[in-house]
């Protein structure tokens, strides 16, 4: 009985192991499952993330391509904007060059000289042949000086504070001229200031002086053709010899007799500096007029001379001296013929006088006579 139940309890652990047995393995069996669903439900997961992602990287690049889309269309409007707006103009400056420069306005050698009985030069009569009156109009008069008479520091001057690049530029400077187009542009400043001596001249020369992109159109046309048919030294004399200086003085004679009572030849650097100084606003830097005047125009003097040393137009020493220089206004007599009412009766019929002459004696009509 006793072995009997000894087996039977045998018996029930065996059962118990095996149950435990196999409820362990259902147990493994279970997580197995739980693990390869964990497992399936976390790669599904990935997936839906590496789909989030690249559907994300797929706007962003499609939101980057439309950006620059955007910014190139706008960059292309503004070209054709551009483009738009300069080719008339462009157009306008290539016709005047095409068309050539007259240059008997302001060629010495094309306009009346007027000398005393003595034969002595007194005068150059500046101006213009009217075609339809047959007749030479004069604008002003003024002593023509060689450039090559006057001393070194007098051009530097001038090509200091008016243009630093004039033995360099083809008439034009790009830097100025795409500073006033900007100006023009954004601020709506219509006096394209900022022009080279060349243009200048032209401007002095035609007398054509509006405030319009046509006009400096023109004109860069014609100094760009100046600057092809004439030597620099001929443009920078014609330039001192013709642009205005304030007080009736036209030329670097005048104004050397004006303001100093002495000859061109014999300026001085500071001098020098100070004649520079005025073709910029000759009326209000007029050192006759007022003390702050004259404040103004010693002032723009200093920037000459300060312009002339960076250049390297004169050297430290002579720049200290200048600026030293205690500049004198003598409001010197005027020497020469002036243009005035007065004047001009006897100057025409002297003009009439020697065309008939000339006619006569080379057989030409009256343009080819003047």
């Amino acid at each position: 009985s006793q072995s009997k139940g000894f087996i039977q309890k045998i018996k029930d652990f065996t059962l118990t192991k095996e149950y435990q047995q196999e409820l362990h393995d259902k147990k493994a069996g279970s997580l197995k499952n739980v693990s390869k669903d964990i497992n399936s439900d976390v790669h599904s997961q990935d997936v839906q993330i590496e789909n989030s992602n690249a559907c994300n990287t797929s706007k962003s690049k499609s939101g980057i391509r439309k950006f620059f889309g955007i910014i190139g269309c706008i960059f292309l409007i503004l070209i054709v904007g551009i483009i738009s707006f300069f080719v008339p103009y462009l157009t306008m400056a290539f016709n005047s060059y095409q068309n050539g420069f007259d240059t008997t306005r302001i060629n010495i050698e094309s306009v009346p000289h007027i000398y005393d009985k003595d034969g002595n030069l007194i005068s150059v009569m500046y101006g213009y042949y009217d075609s339809e009156k047959e007749n030479f109009v004069p604008t002003y008069s003024s002593v023509y000086t060689e450039i090559t008479t006057l001393p070194k520091h007098v051009g530097n001057a001038f090509t200091a504070i008016e243009d630093e690049t004039f033995y360099e530029n083809s008439g034009i400077s790009v830097n100025r001229l795409l500073y006033a187009t900007y100006n023009y542009l954004t601020k709506g400043d219509s006096s394209f200031g900022g022009s080279t001596i060349t243009q200048q001249l032209v401007k002095v020369s035609t007398g054509d002086d509006a405030h319009s992109p046509s006009r400096k159109a023109r004109e860069i046309g014609s100094a760009l053709y100046l600057t092809d048919h004439w030597s620099k030294d001929k443009i920078l004399a014609s330039y001192i010899n013709i642009v205005y200086y304030g007080n009736g003085a036209y030329g670097i004679y005048e104004a050397s007799i004006t303001y100093f009572d002495t000859e061109p030849q014999n300026l001085n650097i500071a001098q020098a500096a100070t004649l520079a100084a005025i073709p910029n606003s000759p009326e209000y830097l007029n050192p006759y007029t007022s003390e702050a005047s004259k404040t103004r125009l010693m002032n723009r003097q200093k920037l000459v001379l300060k312009k002339m040393l960076e250049l390297s137009l004169i050297t430290e020493e002579e720049y200290t001296e200048a600026k030293n220089f205690n500049v004198e206004f003598s409001n010197g007599s005027q020497k020469i013929i002036k243009n005035n009412p007065a004047i001009s009766p006897y100057l025409n019929i002297a003009f009439s006088e020697a065309i008939d002459i000339v006619k006569e004696s080379c057989n030409c009509n009256n343009e080819e006579a003047m």
